[in-house]
């Protein structure tokens, strides 16, 4: 009797085993389905994102986009923000530098001051690869100048600024801004198509 017993525990513990494992197989089953139509129904919603994001007019709320993406682009975007202020302030430094030399044409300088934006000028049109482009670019950065500038590091503090360095740095950050967004546009693809899978 006590071997019976045994053996009738035994093969009800496995058909609750079994029936646990046909539960959980179905259970998760049942849960990609509600996800998949959960991706679904966010479809649109997150190819408005992608859209902006291809355009490149990055015209989306940043908290949307982090309950609708996973972390990874979440963090990409937020770089890409940062990249695109420091590329705007630099850009806005440059043009702060030209105001500045500009204004001192109205001193006794004015023919010094006259030559020197037509050295930027000159500088800004020139190619990159010309053999007098290195002369150039050193003539431009002996005329730095110090003081507080409103869009420098921190508008309260001194600092030197030459027209070169920051137009460099504001090259380097629109082109960390570009290669960001391209990032960007291929892991959204990437989640939108497998979201809906």
């Amino acid at each position: 009797m006590d071997i019976t017993v045994l053996i009738v525990n035994s093969l009800a513990v496995l058909v609750a085993v079994v029936g646990l494992i046909i539960t959980s197989v179905q259970f998760k089953k049942t849960m990609e389905a509600q996800n998949r139509a959960i991706s679904v129904s966010l479809f649109e919603l997150r190819t408005e994102i992608l859209a902006s994001v291809e355009s490149g007019k990055f015209a989306f709320n940043r908290t949307k986009a982090q309950f609708l993406f996973k972390r990874s682009i979440s963090d990409k975007i937020e770089e890409y923000d940062t990249a695109i202020r420091e590329c705007r302030r630099y850009k806005n430094l440059k043009d702060e530098f030209v105001s500045f030399i500009q204004s001192q044409r109205a001193d006794e300088t004015y023919e010094e001051a006259t030559d020197f934006l037509e050295a930027l000028q000159n500088y800004d049109a020139a190619d990159p690869d010309s053999p007098d482009y290195q002369q150039l670019q050193e003539a431009i950065r002996r005329n730095s100048y110090t003081g507080k500038w409103m869009n420098g590091a921190s508008p309260f503090e001194v600092e030197s600024v030459d027209y070169v360095d920051v137009s460099e740095k504001e090259m380097a950050f629109s082109n960390k801004a570009e290669g960001l967004r391209k990032e960007i546009i291929e892991e959204m693809r990437e989640f939108i198509e497998t979201s809906i899978r």
